[in-house]
């Protein structure tokens, strides 16, 4: 993708991520920071929900497990390269989920699957996440992707979990049924 098509293609699936009624109804975003080339950039969508007073968590990656702690942010200023080179918060500052409010989880990947499958970066730290929170809360999984991500198949392992919703430039696609 070109640059302009890059920022074309991330504003339109932020504005379809933040028109849908799962944004609308969310009091809890979690999301990742985007810091790949292939990511939808979600700069705009924390800037977005930082600026409505929204409540943001950003994953900070435990090293030697599969396990993530999440940090409420306030500002890009809070973030700082870690482990993988990602931007992530400051561990310490890590809290435990609010499990009464209302959960969106967006999740990075590489491709996915027409199904709702998705071949993420190798580590599992979504689908361990996403599995977690399952089993005490209802959260949305949403995937940010690009429309030529999306694959036939992907190879499924017994931990994956699968999304809820893929938002694309192309449109959305919503597995729930």
């Amino acid at each position: 993708m070109s640059g302009a098509a890059w920022v074309s293609a991330s504003n339109a699936i932020m504005q379809t991520f933040c028109a849908g009624v799962q944004y609308a109804n969310s009091s809890l975003l979690l999301t990742y920071v985007s810091a790949k080339d292939n990511e939808v950039d979600t700069w705009v969508i924390i800037d977005r929900a930082l600026s409505e007073d929204r409540v943001v968590m950003v994953p900070v990656v435990i090293p030697g497990c599969r396990d993530m702690q999440w940090v409420q942010i306030r500002g890009r200023k809070e973030l700082h390269p870690g482990r993988f080179g990602l931007l992530e918060p400051d561990a310490a500052k890590a809290r435990p989920i609010d499990h009464s409010a209302n959960m969106v989880c967006l999740v990075p990947g590489i491709a996915f699957t027409h199904l709702g499958a998705r071949i993420g970066y190798g580590g599992g730290y979504y689908d361990y996440t996403l599995a977690h929170l399952r089993k005490v809360k209802v959260i949305t999984a949403i995937g940010l992707a690009f429309a030529a991500q999306e694959i036939e198949a992907v190879p499924a392992l017994s931990h994956d979990v699968p999304l809820d919703y893929v938002l694309t430039e192309a449109g959305t696609f919503d597995f729930r049924s």
